[in-house]
């Protein structure tokens, strides 16, 4: 009898234990990071970043970048100061400096043989570019920081006017 006690106690802290199977947290998990690289994506396909729109479309026919393989979320460090590009200068010398917020949208863009690069968008809803050229004097890290920290990263696809969309 007291083995068979002991047997149904081993077995209900071991049911216990295992939780309930309807109780599935990893698909509010995805469901939270699709919902937040889908804002990120409305922010940038917005008319008002059409000029970021265009140098993303220019990136990707002039460096030869798998229009599949963008990836957006969202950077989950702290402050970080960098040396952003314009629009119109996307690929020539930096625009000036400004700040990358913790928790700003990011749109990490695909290795390639030129460097690598990313997109922000600040507190006001400005986007901004940094580019680390392969060949660059001075190395700019964000982009690679970025492509190794983006917090619920999913992949994008960018079409031939740079709006982007979830694969």
């Amino acid at each position: 009898m007291k083995m068979l006690t002991l047997l149904v106690a081993v077995s209900l802290l071991v049911a216990a234990g295992c939780g309930d199977d309807d109780d599935d947290s990893s698909g509010e998990q995805a469901t939270t990071a699709a919902s937040s690289a889908q804002s990120c994506l409305e922010s940038w396909n917005a008319e008002a970043n059409v000029d970021y729109q265009t140098a993303l479309a220019g990136f990707v026919s002039g460096t030869g970048a798998d229009p599949d393989k963008f990836r957006a979320g969202k950077w989950p460090e702290s402050e970080r100061t960098v040396s952003y590009r314009s629009a119109e200068d996307a690929f020539g010398d930096t625009t000036g400096k400004t700040q990358v917020p913790s928790g700003a949208c990011l749109i990490v863009s695909p290795s390639n043989h030129a460097g690598e690069g990313a997109y922000f968008e600040d507190e006001e809803g400005n986007w901004y570019f940094v580019w680390d050229a392969s060949d660059a004097k001075k190395p700019e890290p964000f982009p690679s920081d970025a492509k190794q920290s983006i917090a619920d990263a999913e992949p994008a696809t960018a079409d031939a006017l740079g709006k982007l969309s979830l694969n």
